[in-house]
């Protein structure tokens, strides 16, 4: 599963998981989640929607056990679908509001003298 859905892994693994209020500083999926994506990049969080879709499509039928199954870093996730449903809002939210990171500079403004 890490190989077809890098995202989720790198999201779940690094991020979600048993010592995510530690790592994230919040004990809710929705802090978690919005630390996350402070941490990547646009193009990185439309590939982790792709990613959801397709995972979505593919195990339709038991979601939320083979999410666990896949993905089991301790996040005890009950609803998958859920879960997915409050990724697609926060990450939407982001991608609507134009909200980048900030540009690197191509040069010091603060040369040295």
């Amino acid at each position: 599963m890490i190989n077809t859905y890098p995202r989720i892994h790198k999201m779940m693994g690094g991020y979600i998981n048993m010592d995510a209020s530690d790592i994230t500083g919040h004990c809710d999926y929705e802090g978690q989640i919005r630390y996350y994506m402070s941490r990547v990049s646009p193009k990185a969080l439309s590939e982790l929607l792709t990613e959801l879709e397709c995972f979505e499509a593919e195990h339709r039928p038991n979601l939320s056990a083979d999410f666990d199954k896949a993905f089991d870093y301790g996040a005890d996730i009950e609803d998958v679908a859920h879960f997915f449903a409050l990724i697609r809002q926060l990450v939407g939210h982001k991608q609507v509001s134009g909200v980048r990171p900030p540009q690197r500079l191509t040069r010091n403004p603060w040369p040295l003298q």
